[in-house]
């Protein structure tokens, strides 16, 4: 059965690819989602599952998360995103961050 979605047709016995990895960065439900912020507000997350089918300890585990990263941040006094260039390798079911050292670094 022949139906449209995001844009785009699909005919009966398409293969679709669902990329789990790239749930939490849709930019109506996450706008910006390449920004990193770790208090971003209504932070809508479908890693842990949804309704009844929900992880429950989704809060706990992204609280301590979230915690662990700012520990860690505030440990270090050259912010790390400035200490660090990166790329993504190829991959049709997530996004592998390969870092290069940058040159002030060395």
């Amino acid at each position: 059965m022949r139906c449209t979605v995001g844009g785009r047709v699909l005919e009966e016995g398409d293969t679709v690819l669902v990329l789990l990895a790239s749930a939490n960065r849709d930019p109506d439900v996450n706008p910006d989602p390449d920004s990193f912020l770790l208090r971003r507000t209504q932070r809508r997350t479908f890693s842990f599952g949804a309704a009844r089918h929900e992880c429950p300890g989704r809060a706990l585990a992204l609280t301590i998360a979230c915690e662990a990263i700012l520990v860690w941040l505030h440990s270090h006094p050259v912010p790390f995103a400035r200490l660090l260039r990166w790329d993504y390798l190829p991959s049709h079911n997530g996004r592998i961050p390969t870092f290069y050292p940058d040159e002030e670094t060395r």
